[in-house]
């Protein structure tokens, strides 16, 4: 796993090369200098490779990005190798692109996913490195107001005095106003 963060660190410094399983791979991989990064890339190769639909490469993404050993697992491998085999690759390639997603499967991520944290942590360092003072100030209050936003949004609320009996065996739980309602 750390192989494949440190290969795509080393490849865009450019301090390795930027290689690809196959001439194919690349219009999927260029941007991550040839790591594949985001699970929309494993679906798209898929579908290229061998032939899968959009529906069984997402199956097959959510399967090898969150790590969930089942027994489709195997399923899933032999069409991966038989669609890919029918489009001409050789098993061997096959099974080594297998195991890459394998090992690095659970760390690839969404990319929708990625552009909003960008986003949003670009629009943060705006807001600190523009305004640090109402940002400072702001900011951590956010985090502790926002599991009570809720109590400024509740409306009226209603006060009533407690209603306390004498004990008494006459005395029944539907004597006692509100209890049930």
């Amino acid at each position: 796993i750390i192989d494949c963060i440190d290969s795509y660190t080393k490849r865009k410094h450019g301090l390795d090369a930027i290689t690809y399983y196959h001439p194919m791979m690349e219009k999927y991989l260029k941007e991550t200098y040839g790591v594949i990064i985001y699970q929309e890339q494993l679906m798209l190769l898929s579908q290229e490779i061998a032939n899968f639909t959009p529906e069984e490469s997402d199956l097959l993404a959510r399967a090898i990005c969150h790590q969930r050993p089942t027994q489709s697992e195997t399923a899933w491998k032999e069409k991966f190798i038989r669609g890919g085999m029918e489009n001409g690759y050789t098993e061997e390639f096959l099974e080594e692109i297998w195991r890459d997603w394998m090992r690095c499967g659970n760390y690839l991520f969404n990319k929708s996913h990625a552009v909003c944290y960008t986003w949003l942590a670009y629009k943060m360092a705006y807001l600190k490195a523009h305004y640090p003072e109402e940002f400072l100030l702001t900011y951590p209050s956010a985090l502790i107001l926002k599991p009570l936003h809720h109590l400024f949004h509740m409306g009226p609320v209603s006060i009533y005095s407690p209603f306390i009996s004498q004990p008494g065996t006459q005395s029944s739980l539907f004597q006692f106003k509100g209890l049930l309602e």
